[in-house]
C-alpha cells in the first residue's frame, strides 16, 4: 500500500513541476505514476482500485479548476503569464500613415520593392508593379497597413 501511495505522490508532484517547467516528459511521468498507482490498487484490490480511480479524478477536477482560477494571479503565474492583452495593438506603423503624398528618393532598386529614404528615414516600400532605380525621385501613392506603394515622381533629379 505504501508503494501505490508513493507512486501517486510522486506523480502529483510531477505534474506540479510540469506546470512550473513545460516540456511535456515530466508531465508524461507524472500521468504514468498515477496509473500505475491506480494499476497497483486494482491489483490489491477492486475496491481499492476503486476508490484511488474516483479520489485521483475529483481531485485532478479540483486542482484543474483551482489552477485556472487562482494560478494565473500567482507569483509564479504572473511569470509565466503576460500582463497584457493584444486589443490596443496595431498590426501596422501607423506613422506609416503620415507618409501617404510625400515625397522621396529611391535608395535601392524598387523591382518592385526596396528601400525608400522619406524625411531621412529608411521605408521599406513596394511599386505598383514598374522597376525604379536607385536615387529617383519617388512619392508614396498609398499606405495599406504596412505597405507603403510608391509610384515615380514626375519631377526628376
Amino acid at each position: 500500500m505504501q508503494l501505490i501511495i508513493t507512486l501517486i505522490i510522486m506523480g502529483i508532484i510531477l505534474l506540479l513541476i510540469e506546470i512550473i517547467i513545460p516540456g511535456g516528459i515530466i508531465g508524461i511521468l507524472g500521468v504514468f505514476f498515477i496509473l500505475a498507482g491506480i494499476a497497483l490498487g486494482f491489483s490489491k484490490s477492486t475496491g481499492i482500485g476503486i476508490i484511488l480511480l474516483f479520489s485521483s479524478a475529483v481531485a485532478g477536477l479540483i486542482c484543474l479548476w483551482i489552477s485556472i482560477k487562482y494560478f494565473p494571479k500567482s507569483k509564479v503565474g504572473k511569470q509565466l503569464f503576460l500582463d497584457q492583452d493584444a486589443k490596443d495593438w496595431q498590426a501596422y506603423e501607423e506613422s506609416n500613415q503620415n507618409l501617404l503624398g510625400k515625397s522621396g528618393i529611391s535608395h535601392t532598386q524598387l523591382k518592385p520593392s526596396g528601400i525608400a529614404i522619406f524625411d531621412n528615414k529608411r521605408i521599406d516600400v513596394i511599386t505598383q508593379g514598374e522597376h525604379i532605380e536607385n536615387n529617383e525621385k519617388i512619392r508614396v501613392v498609398k499606405v495599406e497597413g504596412n505597405r507603403v506603394i510608391v509610384s515615380i515622381s514626375e519631377q526628376q533629379l
